[in-house]
């Protein structure tokens, strides 16, 4: 597993942990986040090689104080959404085991 942060060419900052095969991954946490030169938002992405999180959204955009402006839900296939139909196409393809983890009960509240 390999980290690196560097600057685009926005000025913005950029974190990446890749695999041995030099994909996007990470086990613990998103595989790469970006964060606004002017602080105004960052973005996770959550990869298992391709971006995907089954379990909770693939991307999640923050705001500057820390709220979630937005998260897309992926199958592995396609984008789900950011939004209630989204949470639910994602709830239809979970099994029940997958449906019992915090990220989906606490999105499972906001939706219910």
């Amino acid at each position: 597993m390999s980290y690196k942060e560097y600057i685009d060419s926005n000025g913005d900052l950029n974190k990446e942990w890749r695999d041995e095969r030099g994909y996007l991954h990470r086990e613990d946490g998103p595989a790469a986040i970006l964060v606004c030169n002017d602080g105004s938002r960052y973005e996770e992405f959550w990869y298992r090689g391709v971006c995907k999180s089954k379990i909770g959204p693939a991307v999640i955009e923050y705001d500057s104080d820390g709220s979630i402006l937005g998260e897309e839900y992926n199958d592995g296939e396609f984008y789900l959404g950011r939004d209630e139909d989204g949470f639910w196409a994602l709830w239809d393809i979970s099994d029940e085991e997958e449906r019992k983890h915090a990220s989906i009960l606490k999105l499972l509240a906001r939706y219910s």
